[in-house]
């Protein structure tokens, strides 16, 4: 049985501003579920520079804390990353050592945090190459890539100024205080895009699939992909004169059996927005439209539930209402297309409403998100919404060879007595109740990973892959 239940966070809903812009919460290594909040924290001067804090604790590490300009960054939207060295990786859009962007306000990091000490390490400030080369305000969260390198966009800036796709190696990388970045592809703002938004998606080769909000041969946004040495493989245009597949793509792309799924913003059937699928060789087809009665106007990519369905959030419609001010949907979606509206947020905004970010599973089989506005405050909220789906183990990484230490978490860990690699027997150690440690053992092949405890098998929510040494 569903149900939906608005938390309440005191803390974080008592220092946002009603235009908080939040990010995915995010399970840590000791269970404890993150925040990052662009527009939360402390008021310094009129301004609000965000921060990351620790639900369960209240814990905080508040943004522009090192000067004389917020050299540690400031508004931190996108979704947070945990490594597999367990540290929390993201994005800042504004702040940093580098140049100046949008009337002074700086142009970006990429930083690090330890989530025990709340120690945090300023990885990279955008726009310190001339011209912003490297690009400048990061709009999408990072993505892990092979070994200590990590992915992500900047919305403007590159060798053309309309964004870029970059790599950069993590602290465990490469000593401190030097942590280099490359642009591996600048936007010409024609065929290829404009303005690249939300996280990139790797598929199995290490090829890099992304969006643009903006250009193409439309003008409408695109669907791209490159390699990790930035040569364009295919780019595809989303709009057009009937509009059917959409236009203006947002959010983070999903992987299923070789294809890959998101959302635009408007377009479709009732120019409302749609579900999208576009295969590796860049052919889309929208597999459902909204409608205003089913939701409209996502502004947030998709997330893969363990039980292989899409779900996701609109930020306005639902309810039976047509039209752009009913408060928003979450919704499930079958890779056939089935759209089943599983929350309608409230126009009148008492539970919060316009989620415009996406939505995240946890171990405990549960997702979570958050309302830009409404609530108890009007300032937003917190919410869980149970579909019934079984808990499971996450990896950190989820791939590497034999021999890889790997960090396995979960919840109610304590009591485990058998780890295995698509049946291969591990060894491990019981690090706490939400985390062991195991080695990929001999003889074991790309698979499943499960916990035997007293009380249940829990399964990988992905497949972890055994590399080759």
């Amino acid at each position: 049985m569903k149900h939906f239940n608005l938390l309440s966070l005191l803390v974080l809903l008592a220092l946002c501003l009603a235009a908080a812009r939040p990010a995915h919460a995010q399970t840590g290594p000791n269970g404890d579920q993150y925040e990052a909040c662009a527009n939360c924290g402390i008021q310094v001067g009129g301004y609000i520079f965000g921060q990351i804090l620790n639900l369960n604790t209240n814990a905080d590490y508040q943004f522009c804390s090192v000067g004389p300009n917020c050299n540690d960054g400031w508004a931190p939207i996108a979704p947070l990353l945990l490594g597999p060295d367990k540290n929390f990786y993201g994005v800042t859009y504004y702040g940093g050592a580098g140049g100046l962007c949008g009337g002074g306000n700086g142009c970006g990091t990429v930083w690090e945090m330890n989530p025990y000490t709340y120690g945090l390490t300023t990885l990279y400030s955008f726009c310190m190459a001339a011209g912003c080369a490297d690009g400048y305000w990061p709009d999408g969260g990072l993505i892990q890539g092979p070994g200590t390198t990590l992915y992500g966009t900047t919305s403007r800036g590159g060798a053309h100024g309309y964004g870029t796709v970059f790599e950069i190696v993590t602290a465990s990388g490469r000593a401190a205080p030097t942590y280099p970045l490359t642009t591996i592809y600048s936007f010409s703002g024609a065929t290829d895009g404009a303005y690249p938004s939300g996280s990139l998606t790797l598929d199995s080769n290490g090829d890099i699939h992304g969006t643009t909000t903006s250009g193409g041969a439309n003008g409408d946004g695109t669907a791209f992909v490159i390699t990790p040495g930035g040569t364009l493989k295919s780019v595809t245009s989303f709009g057009g004169s009937k509009n059917n597949n959409g236009s203006n793509p947002n959010g983070n792309m999903q992987e299923v059996s070789g294809s890959f799924y998101g959302t635009t913003a408007y377009g479709g059937k009732f120019q409302q927005g749609t579900i999208f699928k576009v295969t590796k060789a860049g052919d889309i087809s929208t597999i459902a439209s909204f409608d205003g009665t089913n939701g409209a106007t996502p502004l947030a990519g998709l997330v893969l539930g363990t039980d292989g369905n899409l779900y996701g959030t609109t930020s306005a419609g639902g309810s039976g209402e047509s039209g752009t001010a009913a408060g928003g949907t979450a919704f499930r979606v079958t890779t056939k297309g089935k759209l089943t509206t599983l929350q309608s947020f409230s126009a009148d905004g008492t539970d919060g409403y316009a989620p415009a970010i996406g939505l995240f599973q946890d171990v405990n089989g549960n997702f979570y998100g958050l309302t830009s506005v409404g609530g108890a405050t009007g300032q937003g909220g917190f919410f869980s919404l149970s579909e019934g789906l079984a808990p499971f183990v996450e990896t950190l990484p989820a791939s590497g060879p034999v021999g890889t230490l790997v960090t396995i978490l979960g919840d109610n860990l304590t009591d485990a007595t058998s780890v295995t690699f698509k049946g291969i027997e591990a060894t491990f150690t019981v690090v706490s109740s939400n985390e062991i440690d195991a080695t990929v053992p001999d003889g074991a092949k790309t698979g499943t990973v499960q916990v035997v405890t007293s009380g249940s098998t829990l399964s990988s929510n992905v497949p972890f892959t055994v590399e080759k040494k």
